[in-house]
């Protein structure tokens, strides 16, 4: 199968094709056709040696989507994201097919695109973090988002009308009202730690 692959650091000139053994699932895994991989920061430090716990040669891709061809826990021909150490505790998903656990493989809603599915993992769960456990955001509060230049702002900003909480993955996804000024006087309005 093909992989991309950098054998030392530096900059992107040091990527390069290869080809490598298809992975083979184990009992209590997953074998996934990797049809689409998000670029991110975290690609881009680990390619410059930033992160020291990846040594060359390395795989990047710390997200992506693709769908189910082997393995237990899902059914095969499942859509799913991958969310898990990719490309930092094993290789990424620069390559053709991974291994993951079912709990990295989070089903795919028919409405995304392979591509959306892609990048969902890191920046929606950076928001879900930020804004529920940051920011204890619950349902019926209302989110002020400044600014819209950076994945973070984004993600909020982009999610379905109010319901109630989507399980995208463990921690539940709180419900944003896009679009809906906040009600300042509302005393279940908050202010994230941290924020002016």
């Amino acid at each position: 199968m093909r992989a991309v692959r950098f054998d030392e650091y530096g900059d992107y000139d040091v990527l390069k094709v290869v080809e490598v053994p298809r992975p083979e699932s184990s009992p209590g895994e997953l074998l996934v056709s990797v049809r689409a991989a998000a670029v991110n920061p975290f690609d881009n430090s680990v390619r410059r040696g930033k992160i020291a716990q990846v040594k060359p040669p390395a795989t990047p891709g710390n997200e992506g989507m693709g769908v189910v061809v082997a393995g237990d826990g899902l059914p095969i021909g499942t859509r799913v994201m991958l969310v898990g150490p990719f490309g930092f505790g094993r290789p990424g998903t620069w390559q053709e097919y991974v291994i993951a656990s079912p709990s990295e493989a989070i089903p795919v809603p028919e409405s995304l695109s392979d591509v959306e599915a892609s990048a969902v993992p890191v920046a929606y769960q950076a928001a879900q973090l930020a804004l529920v456990n940051g920011c204890a955001l619950v349902p019926g509060m209302d989110l002020l988002i400044r600014g819209s230049a950076g994945p973070l702002p984004t993600p909020p900003s982009s999610l379905p009308e109010p319901r109630e909480p989507v399980a995208l993955s463990p921690p539940p996804v709180a419900p944003i009202r896009p679009n809906t000024p906040p009600n300042w006087a509302s005393p279940t309005s908050s202010t994230c730690p941290g924020s002016r």
